[in-house]
């Protein structure tokens, strides 16, 4: 076989082709013979160069591609990356947010809790987001966004904890005007004793005539302590016709009451007294039998029953 092939390459290297060449105007022509292995060999490497220049083309083609195809991707992978560090950066902003917001509410909780004078049993709730827990978060962010959905989540915790505290907020103005009320309300018994008379019409111990008696009578030693049926301010502390030693507190909210037949006044006019503090001591002075207190109970300007108030 190789020698059958030696013998071949030797036959073409003799054999020719010849190219003629036959001028115009009657030139002589003239002849070129190449030798057919030479034109081969060089039709060959033609051939040859034209195919690795075509397979080389579509490599490269392939291979610009399929980098640009990978550079497109970086840069959408990019993108993400970015828009989810936004995200977490804004959720994270939403959270401390959200931490004031629990703050406050436990804070108002604890408000509330002096106020009525309950024990302080409240614990602060914090959304906590240590350092570690951050680095946790951005390696997990996926799992945040499914947990969170999106901010548009978060900011509607944020708004309906702003109007949580608006109500919380609210409440405590009205339990704050609630408990003023009720401190101010006149329920306490201004004194211990016997009641010796009550409110309505009876016949007077002196004129003997009937008349309308417009509070109740408490008796007992001379000395004993006036206590103030709720808190307020005095409006009158002074000897007043017939009642003696009177004092008159105005409580708000339309109720004042009145102590009289006193021995001893022991508060000013404009002084503030707060529900259950002495005001003064019983004796029987005025129009009086004997050693007791005159307690009325007036609201909007008219006497009341003293039992519709008193506990």
């Amino acid at each position: 076989m190789k020698n059958l092939l030696i013998a071949k390459i030797k036959q073409l290297y003799h054999e020719y082709y010849s190219l003629i060449f036959i001028p115009d105007g009657g030139k002589p022509f003239f002849e070129i013979k190449l030798k057919k292995l030479y034109l081969y060999i060089f039709m060959m490497l033609v051939i040859s160069s034209t195919t690795y220049s075509i397979i080389m083309t579509n490599i490269t083609s392939s291979s610009y591609s399929t980098l640009a195809s990978k550079e497109t991707r970086a840069h959408q992978l990019e993108s993400t990356t970015n828009f989810q560090k936004q995200h977490i950066q804004e959720l994270e902003q939403e959270f401390d947010k959200i931490n004031d917001k629990l703050n406050s509410l436990n804070n108002l909780e604890i408000n509330i809790r002096t106020i009525v004078g309950l024990a302080n049993q409240s614990a602060s709730v914090q959304v906590s987001r240590s350092s570690e827990q951050r680095g946790e978060m951005i390696a997990e962010q996926q799992s945040v966004l499914d947990t969170v959905n999106n901010l548009d989540e978060v900011e509607n915790i944020n708004t309906q904890l702003d109007s949580k505290i608006e109500e919380i907020g609210t409440l405590i103005d009205e339990v704050e005007e609630r408990l003023k009320y009720l401190d101010s309300y006149p329920d306490q018994w201004p004194t211990y004793g016997r009641t010796t008379s009550t409110y309505g019409w009876r016949i007077h111990p002196i004129s003997r005539r009937r008349d309308f008696h417009t509070g109740i009578d408490i008796a007992n030693s001379y000395g004993t302590p006036i206590y103030a049926a709720g808190s307020g301010k005095v409006i009158f502390s002074g000897y007043k016709n017939g009642y003696g030693r009177t004092v008159i507190v105005d409580h708000g909210y339309g109720y004042k009451t009145l102590y009289a037949h006193n021995s001893t006044l022991l508060v000013n006019k404009g002084d503030s007294v707060k529900k259950g503090e002495r005001i003064a001591k019983m004796g029987s002075t005025g129009t009086s039998t004997g050693n007791h207190c005159h307690f009325e109970v007036i609201q909007n300007g008219t006497t009341v029953n003293p039992y519709k108030t008193l506990e």
